[in-house]
């Protein structure tokens, strides 16, 4: 008995012992990691050390991507003699941009590893931590030598092992994500891929509420990767992401504001798309620019911005307080230009009470008294004061020519009654109903807020039931994201039947993930950080980033990262072609058919590209009937580029039924192609997009039309093939009139989706009778043009041969000393001039 006494006591002290180590340990290991936060928020931003090789100003003409290194697994590093190359040659500038390809301005060497602070003082501590498994200490650890942070080299196999360590420890939503990201990708060549680890690891994520994980989900569900398409379990973890959205809204007080800049962007479409400026069809995401460009478009109206300098007042006040792709935020600078344009306009007119103002000015003086009242009631670069917000509002109302946004906070103010007394006031109401007047969606919002507020939630218990309502869908389809936020509940919860109104699944799916879009920094953070890395030189850093969001189902996000993983050849080689890595080129492909099917025209093409070239570096061969797939699927979304692709292969007989050149449908393309060309070109401001280029197109069909002229056996061939729908039925067909009237009453667009639909149905042997608009008479021009051309030359070479007999005959000894006038002239005295008329 006493022996059992002993070895119990014993075990006892030793439990003891053992639990107050692990204490210590722990205690010990939460300080290290607490004194390493600590000494972090004492730090520069990490950009200190770095230095922005991209900017506003060269980014179009010099973004490029450089040769990816298999063996160092990283990007190379610019080289500066290639910018001075570009500099010499500059001529070719244009020519470069418009194949895709530019140059970079800075050597990214600048950039390389430096030892930091954080190196130097906050490493050791979290190494120190994690070696006692602190967890936390784990996962920071993990993600410094996953995305570099603060220059700390990147160490993926490093942070593969520590994320398993911290979620063997404890969950860790964080650290599942990571470790399903890591799987799922294989970052790219470095990390097998393993798909059932992936899906494991994200499925833990979502449970311990990682909005990352909840994310990709939600995608997967949504599009069916690596599962059936389920929408109803898509739409049930998107619910749960817009919830959580809107929490951090209100627990953080954040108002969403339409100045905000975003970067859910193509990185590409700073240098025009994947195809450069004339060619891509994308519409460009690089909407946000120095807001200068606003300034300028001021002056585009020929108007003299040095006679309204409120204007560049205002424009200088918003471009310090948002900031911009390559311009920091400085409210504190914001707010004292605005000061200076609200006490300019004060001084001039206060005392008119604003009275002799043109409508120019008063625009722009109202909008620095909003800004400069806004950062007021925030406290935004200067101390919070509402009574001085308020006063301010109250002017800009007053001599505001659309003063919706005055009006909107001041029934802010008084609503929070810091100067008047209940929260529903019907002060507050007025003006928002004045803001209603003038169609603003805020104001909309104000007011059925105010009416949920006051039916407790639950809008069926009020007589305004219908207005409400009615105001919600209004805002949340004017773009406003909280009322968007709202219009979701009210269909989720069935509300809306009400009132004659659903929506199907999908539907819902997609407000769903609108809303997110515009919640990007708290769904999507690793947008900025993708892109501030890509102003680095940082691409394999920001390859992680735009990664994560394509993982994520963000289009944008994946066109980005196929970018950084596989880029065009230029068709003039400037310098050795890039080598791409097969595991890489795999992945671009997998985005980019991502984006494709959420329509994204360019990346549908270059898919097709891809497999119509091959890709000899990664063992991709010419396949093209994938190409000739790819392109038919643009064709049918309107691509201009993709119908003149699929022209191109039938003219030469590469991947249609049997590999046949098939002159019809090239020329059917081809005609479509350039309709749809013009339809775009007419649907968008030369502001936002150069001037249409058909010259391919149209030396296109030339070259078609002098084939089939001259090639009489193809001609023959054709006739037996196609005795209704070749071009030889047209022939016959000349006094049809049907056709030409039908074409009147067609628009572009549509012509040219009958077109596609006729072409579908010869591709596929099905008939679909048509009388074509060419005849023989397109010879006969043809014929006459070339003739013309040719009287003209004969002309021009038989007058100069009569002059140069006629110098050569005079003798007189004054003609020997007058000034060489023959500049322009060949070596045997020639001079040529060229005339060309449209075919």
């Amino acid at each position: 008995m006493y022996r059992l006494q002993s070895i119990l006591n014993f075990l006892l002290f030793f439990i003891g012992s053992l639990l107050e180590s692990v204490i210590a340990s722990t205690n010990s290991s939460q300080q290290l990691y607490e004194q390493a936060i600590t000494i972090i928020d004492t730090l520069p931003p990490p950009d200190t050390y770095l230095q922005s090789i991209f900017n506003d100003d060269n980014i179009d003409n010099y973004l490029y991507i450089p040769q990816y290194n298999v063996e160092k697994q990283n990007y190379e590093s610019y080289d500066p003699n290639y910018a001075q190359f570009q500099e010499n040659f500059i001529g070719f500038n244009s020519i470069m941009q418009y194949f895709g390809f530019g140059l970079p301005p800075n050597d990214t060497s600048i950039n390389e590893l430096k030892v930091t602070p954080f190196q130097e003082q906050v490493l050791p501590l979290l190494e120190r931590a994690a070696e006692e498994n602190h967890v936390d200490s784990l996962v920071k650890l993990a993600d410094v030598y996953m995305f570099g942070n603060y220059s700390t080299p990147t160490n993926y196999h490093r942070a593969l092992s520590l994320y398993h360590r911290a979620v063997s420890i404890e969950a860790n939503g964080h650290a599942y994500f990571m470790l399903g990201f890591i799987y799922s990708t294989g970052l790219f060549g470095e990390i097998p891929i393993d798909k059932k680890k992936s899906d494991l690891y994200y499925q833990f994520g979502a449970e311990n509420n990682d909005v990352n994980s909840i994310l990709v989900l939600a995608n997967k569900f949504l599009n069916g990767f690596g599962r059936v398409s389920d929408c109803t379990m898509a739409r049930y973890y998107y619910s749960r992401l817009s919830h959580l959205g809107m929490k951090y809204l209100n627990e953080n007080n954040i108002v969403l504001d339409d100045h905000d800049v975003l970067y859910n962007i193509r990185l590409v479409d700073f240098k025009g798309g994947l195809y450069g400026p004339k060619l891509s069809e994308s519409e460009s995401t690089v909407f946000k620019r120095s807001f200068a460009s606003y300034k300028h478009s001021f002056t585009e109206n020929n108007l003299d911005i040095h006679e309204h300098e409120y204007v560049d007042y205002f424009f200088n006040s918003l471009e310090y307080y948002y900031g911009d792709y390559f311009i920091e935020k400085n409210q504190t600078k914001a707010f004292e230009v605005a000061q200076e344009c609200v006490n300019l306009a004060k001084h001039r007119y206060g005392r008119s009470g604003y009275m002799h103002v043109n409508d120019i000015d008063r625009f722009f003086i109202s909008n620095c008294q909003v800004l400069y009242a806004k950062m007021l009631f925030y406290g935004h670069g200067v101390k919070q004061n509402y009574d001085e917000a308020y006063k301010w509002f109250s002017v800009a109302a007053k001599i505001g020519i659309q003063p919706t946004e005055a009006y909107n906070y001041l029934g802010q103010i008084h609503q929070m009654a810091p100067l008047t007394g209940n929260a529903e006031s019907l002060q507050a109401l007025s003006f928002y109903e004045k803001a209603l007047k003038l169609k603003s969606a805020r104001g909309a919002l104000n007011i059925a807020k105010a009416g949920i507020r006051q039916s407790d939630g639950n809008i069926l218990n009020s007589k305004d039931a219908d207005k409400i309502h009615t105001l919600i869908k209004d805002a949340a389809y004017n773009g406003n994201a909280e009322a968007l936020y709202f219009w979701i509940n009210f269909l989720d919860s069935g509300v809306s039947e009400h009132f004659g109104f659903t929506a199907s699944c999908e539907v819902e799916v997609t407000f769903h993930r609108r809303f997110g879009e515009r919640l990007e920094k708290f769904f999507y953070p690793h947008l900025k950080y993708a892109f501030e890395e890509v102003k680095y030189g940082n691409f394999k850093n920001a390859l992680l980033g735009y990664a994560m969001a394509a993982e994520q189902g963000v289009e944008n996000a994946q066109v980005s990262a196929a970018y950084l993983l596989f880029q065009l050849e230029p068709f003039i080689p400037i310098q050795d072609k890039k080598n791409f890595d097969k595991d890489r080129v795999n992945m671009a492909i997998k985005y980019l058919e991502r984006a494709s099917a959420q329509h994204n025209l360019d990346s549908t093409v270059l898919l097709g590209d891809i497999y119509f070239y091959g890709v000899k570096s990664a063992n991709i061969s010419v396949d093209y009937n994938k190409a000739f797939a790819y392109y038919n699927t643009a064709a049918k979304d309107s691509s201009s580029h993709g119908c003149f692709n699929l022209g191109y292969m039938y003219e030469y007989g590469l991947g249609p039924v049997n590999n046949s050149v098939d002159y019809f449908m090239a020329k059917r393309y081809y005609d479509n192609s350039l309709q749809l060309k013009r339809v775009s070109a007419e649907s968008k401001s030369d502001l936002l997009m150069p001037k249409v280029n058909t010259v391919p197109i149209n030396l296109a069909l030339l070259r078609l039309r002098l084939k089939f002229l001259f090639n009489k056996k193809e001609y023959s061939r054709q006739k037996s093939n196609n005795d209704n729908n070749g071009w030889l039925s047209a022939f016959r067909k000349l006094g049809a009139n049907s056709k030409e009237i039908e074409s009147r009453n067609l628009d572009a667009t549509e012509k040219a989706k009958r077109d596609n639909a006729k072409a579908q149905a010869h591709h596929e042997g099905s008939s679909y009778f048509v009388d074509e608009e060419y005849d023989t008479g397109d010879y006969l021009v043809l014929f006459f043009t070339s003739m013309f051309f040719l009287v003209f030359l004969i002309q021009n070479i038989y007058r100069h041969v009569r002059r140069l007999g006629q110098r050569r005959n005079n003798d007189q000894p004054e003609n020997q000393n007058q000034p060489d006038r023959n500049e322009n002239q060949n070596g045997n005295g020639f001079h040529f001039e060229f005339h060309f008329v449209a075919l």
